[in-house]
């Protein structure tokens, strides 16, 4: 997780500032052309975020692993919507989630 923050930060931060062709294709080139990915940074991060200076994710402690001890982690965005969860999730009769896309 550590080593992912750097990189979510500053492709909020081209987002955010560069909201122009310049700014589109320098995020698909860095992003490996996943256009789905490009356009939610660009409409919906960089709406979401314009008036924060930085710090748009935070880094989430879990413990260790079972088998090895790793110490694992979990990155999430600040001020996210909790109540969205996307179209990939739905509940089937029993109330459980089931992925739906992927």
């Amino acid at each position: 997780a550590k080593a992912l923050r750097p990189y979510v930060e500053k492709f909020i931060t081209i987002a955010k500032n560069n909201d122009s062709l310049h700014g589109r294709r320098l995020l698909l080139s860095r992003l490996h052309n996943s256009k789905l990915v490009v356009d939610k940074l660009l409409s919906v991060l960089a709406n979401r975020y314009q008036d924060r200076k930085g710090g748009y994710s935070r880094i989430i402690k879990f413990g260790t692993r079972k088998g090895d001890c790793a110490p694992m982690a979990v990155i999430e965005l600040v001020d996210r919507d909790i109540s969205a969860k996307g179209e990939i999730y739905s509940k089937n009769k029993k109330g459980s989630k089931v992925v739906t896309q992927s």
